[in-house]
């Protein structure tokens, strides 16, 4: 895990705050990465404001607390305009959520700063507690009182005190490299929310980062299922990987479930408006 470090001082300036302290996330990051790009200061923020929704060091935050609110508030009313401009998105935190911790898994997978599993004890890989459920109720106050209920829900994550990142079971994989069904990649995990997200963490991990081109499910003579996700890398090559996700399919089972009792799936294909994994 990469070691977070709040190197705020008495830095009142939110610019300031920005420029020091979110550094030593990409500092962290480039320690180990051996992905192919640059990490950005987009990339630092939102790795910011999920290590306070997971609890981690916000002991510290107390100090610079003004500042980090002002900083906070550019996030979310930005953060907010994203939302508005998707069909999917506007007024659901829970999707929100879902869709920035995916985007930031995916990024950390590709820069490959660790193996498979040990990347998941990072704070972004949250699914189920109180990371991704405090950034949903942080969400959830600043679309319903603004700055002034945000301020409400930082206070409240800030007395809950320092917790560990990991808040739930890594997703283990096995199998082939994915070239064929017989040799897929299992994907080992009951919730089907995150064998979705799973699939795409492993192939950020594997080749870096890609951009989805098709995808079709399968079933073999065995009565397995099968995810076949066809994509392309940076580098312009197509490429096809089977993943066995017979573990997961149809159980119902889902770590990010919404409030309305629907998945809180995002398909990762851009345009794509798909409620639930599996419907393509």
């Amino acid at each position: 895990m990469v070691a977070f470090r709040w190197p705020f001082g008495g830095k009142k300036d939110p610019k300031e705050v920005f420029a020091s302290g979110l550094r030593q996330a990409i500092a962290g990051w480039k320690e180990g990465g051996r992905g192919a790009f640059e990490l950005t200061g987009h990339d630092a923020l939102v790795t910011l404001v999920t290590h306070i929704a997971g609890g981690i060091a916000v002991k510290d935050v107390t100090d610079v607390r003004e500042p980090l609110l002002a900083l906070l508030g550019k996030y979310f009313a930005n953060t907010k305009a994203w939302m508005d401009d998707s069909a999917t998105l506007a007024g659901n935190p829970e999707r929100a959520a879902h869709a920035i911790y995916r985007d930031i898994q995916r990024t950390l997978m590709a820069y490959r700063s660790g193996d498979f599993v040990s990347i998941q004890a990072e704070p972004q890989f949250s699914r189920r507690t109180h990371g991704k459920a405090a950034l949903v109720a942080m969400l959830d106050a600043y679309l319903g009182s603004g700055e002034k209920g945000l301020e409400v829900a930082l206070d409240e994550i800030i007395g809950r005190g320092s917790r560990g990142a990991r808040d739930d079971a890594p997703i283990e994989v096995s199998g082939g490299t994915g070239s064929s069904m017989p040799d897929a990649v299992v994907i080992h995990t009951a919730d089907e929310d995150g064998g979705v997200d799973a699939e795409y963490w492993y192939l950020s991990h594997a080749f870096g980062r890609i951009r989805r081109r098709g995808q079709s499910l399968q079933q073999g003579r065995s009565g397995r299922h099968y995810d076949c996700i066809t994509f392309g890398t940076e580098d312009g090559r197509s490429h096809s990987v089977y993943f066995d996700i017979s573990e997961f399919y149809g159980s119902g089972r889902v770590g990010d479930a919404a409030r309305d009792g629907s998945t809180g799936f995002i398909c990762p294909h851009p345009g794509c408006t798909i409620r639930t994994p599996h419907d393509h």
